[in-house]
């Protein structure tokens, strides 16, 4: 499926001019396929920043809730020791 969605595209940018023997010149000299390649190259880029955004993101909620956690051991630590006075 994905070797014809490429061919596809390959013969599509090709441009209407043909080397001899009928083959697609951008298909002959591998310009189309690098086009592709470079096409391919920028989505895996922009889906990778998204996915790293995400992961940071992830890290800060991580780490809030660290501190959350730490602060609530000490007031505990605090209460073992010095207990309210009722």
């Amino acid at each position: 499926m994905i070797d014809r969605q490429v061919g596809d595209k390959l013969r599509a940018r090709g441009g209407g001019r043909y080397v001899k023997g009928g083959i697609p010149l951008g298909e002959w000299s591998g310009s189309a396929a690098t086009e592709a390649l470079h096409a391919t190259i920028d989505q895996y880029q922009k889906e990778s920043s998204r996915q790293t955004a995400k992961m940071i993101r992830l890290t800060w909620v991580i780490t809030g809730l660290t501190v959350v956690l730490t602060i609530g051991l000490f007031v505990q630590i605090w209460l073992a020791f010095y207990p309210p006075h009722h």
